[in-house]
C-alpha cells in the first residue's frame, strides 16, 4: 500500500525510536511515541510469546510479537493490556514483523496510534478512556468503516452506538463530535 492508503486506513504514520540497551535484546527503550506512557525502558519478561521477547515499561505498558492468531499481520504491538499473543491488541500502535527474537533498533513507521480511541472506548472502561485522554490521544479521529458508500466512525459515535453513556459523557465534556458533527459545516 501507499503511504495515502496506509494512513487513510490506520492514521498518520508515527516514528517511533527503539533503541537497545542491552546486546541482548533484554532492555529496550522507547521514545518520540505521542502518548508519554509508552515511552521510557521496556524489560523483558519471563518466558515468551510467539517465540520472542516481550516486554514491560514502568507505566505498565507491554511490547510484545503478535503471529497473526486471528488475522491481520505479523508484527510488533504496543498495548496497555498484558498480553497473550493471540489477540492482536495495540493502543499504542503496531509495527512491522522483525525476523529477530526482539524488534529492531532504530526509528521505525508505527500505525494506528491516531485511532487509538475507537478501540478504547469500545470497550466501554471509563478509567481506561480518561488515561488516554490524559495522554493525548486523538478524541476527534475518524475511522473509515465503508467505502460504498463512504462512512466514517469517530469515538463518540462508537461509545453512543455501543451504550456507553458515561463514556459519551466525557467525551462531550472533552470536545468530543460524531462523525455527523465533524462533516458539517459550523456556521
Amino acid at each position: 500500500m501507499d503511504k495515502e492508503t496506509i494512513e487513510l486506513h490506520y492514521g498518520p504514520i508515527q516514528k517511533i525510536k527503539i533503541q537497545l540497551i542491552e546486546t541482548d535484546g533484554s532492555l529496550l527503550e522507547v521514545s518520540d511515541h505521542p502518548f508519554e506512557s509508552f515511552n521510557g525502558s521496556y524489560k523483558s519478561q519471563s518466558g515468551k510469546i510467539n517465540n520472542k521477547f516481550w516486554y514491560k515499561n514502568e507505566n505498565n505498558r507491554y511490547l510484545y510479537h503478535y503471529n497473526q492468531a486471528q488475522g491481520g499481520e505479523k508484527s510488533w504491538s504496543l498495548d496497555h493490556r498484558k498480553p497473550d499473543g493471540n489477540r492482536d491488541q495495540f493502543s499504542g500502535g503496531w509495527t512491522r514483523n522483525t525476523d529477530g527474537l526482539y524488534p529492531e533498533g532504530g526509528e521505525n513507521d508505527w500505525f494506528s496510534i491516531d485511532q487509538v480511541m475507537i478501540d478504547v472506548v469500545s470497550e466501554g472502561d471509563l478509567e481506561t478512556v480518561k488515561m488516554f485522554l490524559d495522554d493525548n490521544a486523538n478524541i476527534n479521529t475518524k475511522l473509515q468503516i465503508s467505502d460504498s458508500p463512504v462512512i466514517f466512525i469517530t469515538p463518540l459515535d462508537v461509545a453512543i452506538g455501543e451504550g456507553h453513556e458515561k463514556v459519551a459523557e466525557l467525551l462531550r465534556k472533552n470536545g468530543a463530535n460524531t462523525w455527523d458533527d465533524l462533516k458539517t459545516p459550523q456556521n
